[in-house]
């Protein structure tokens, strides 16, 4: 097609119109562009909207210890310590890791080892024990049932001498008796009883605890903290036969031998017979101080263990009876700050 010089001339002006506008257009867009706030970078979407998938469940973790606040002000302790024995929560802790020595407390383990004895078939409850003059102590230093030798009485009334009245007799007459029967034992009876005492606390995954003896006596290699004798008193008070033993406030007992002698004993735990204390074990040496570790069932159906080492009153004023030191109250104001707590 052959256009006319008046037309083509027409055309071109227009394209070169439309041309110059698109090219102004384009300046203006990047004027505004330069002259205006930055807009604010968004989050990624993912971030600002839920997802609809449902989760991987996570598995629960088991329940651990916790630190919690200090007790009370005004215990006498040096260490203290509560467990909630179903959660394994820690309540209340004071120094609780430090290794101290406990006392009689000890026996709960000599327990332990026992009623381990009895559920392996290793010894019976009725088996029949004649008493030595080894298993004999003075009346006037320790505590005791009242065994004298050529008395004869069954392991079972050892164990309510070892853990009511907290008798050194009962404690060191069973381990004589079944430490012999026991890996090792025919030789040193006493020896294998420790080293099952230690076996129990190793099973349990203690590793601050130790003994060196059966009844608690002071010695270097007997030692243990709050936070594993509250574990111990707790594996005690899973076995009905103990369980059975430490709340018993009191009991009377006759020998087997032709003497038929009587031994009525009384529990050293001054809380049981308190609203929900169904047991565990007291402790006092010179060394150790006041001890207790004690069972209580809360009203909202917890079970706590709670335990106090080294009770003492003031140093300047340690006249009078021991097991009158404020370890009960002591324990009583652990329970206290339990209560305010929740």
């Amino acid at each position: 097609m052959i256009l006319t010089g008046g037309l083509l001339l027409a055309l071109v002006g227009t394209l070169v119109l439309t041309y110059a506008v698109a090219i102004s257009a384009s300046k203006d867009d990047k004027d505004a562009g330069a002259s205006a706030e930055p807009t604010p970078t968004l989050p990624a979407i993912e971030a600002t909207v839920e997802s609809t998938q449902t989760p991987t469940p996570v598995p629960t973790p088991p329940p651990t210890p916790t630190t919690a606040p200090s007790p009370a002000a005004g215990i006498t302790a040096e260490s203290a310590y509560a467990l909630d024995s179903q959660t394994g929560a820690a309540l209340v802790a004071l120094r609780a890791d430090e290794r101290r020595p406990m006392a009689s407390l000890t026996k709960m383990v000599s327990a332990l080892v026992v009623a381990r004895a009895i559920d392996d078939g290793v010894v019976a409850l009725d088996d029949p024990v004649l008493i030595e003059q080894s298993d004999v102590v003075d009346a006037e230093v320790f505590s005791h049932m009242g065994l004298i030798a050529g008395d004869t009485v069954t392991v079972e009334q050892l164990l309510d001498g070892m853990l009511i009245p907290s008798g050194n007799d009962a404690a060191k007459a069973l381990a004589r008796y079944v430490g012999s029967r026991l890996p090792g034992g025919g030789d040193d009876p006493g020896g294998a009883f420790v080293a099952a005492m230690n076996g129990v606390v190793a099973d349990l995954g203690l590793h601050d605890t130790s003994f060196g003896n059966p009844d608690g006596e002071d010695d270097a290699s007997n030692y243990s903290t709050a936070h594993d004798l509250a574990v111990i008193g707790s594996q005690v008070m899973r076995s009905a036969l103990l369980a059975g033993i430490v709340s018993t406030p009191q009991v009377t007992l006759t020998s087997g031998g032709p003497e038929q002698r009587s031994y009525e004993l009384f529990n050293t735990n001054q809380l049981l017979g308190q609203p929900g204390v169904d047991g565990v074990k007291t402790g006092t040496t010179a060394g150790a101080g006041a001890c207790l570790v004690a069972s209580v069932n809360l009203a909202d159906g917890r079970n706590v263990v709670v335990v106090v080492l080294g009770s003492a009153p003031d140093p300047a004023d340690q006249t009078g009876d021991p097991t009158d030191w404020p370890r009960f109250a002591d324990a009583r104001a652990i329970l206290a700050q339990i209560d305010s707590s929740e």
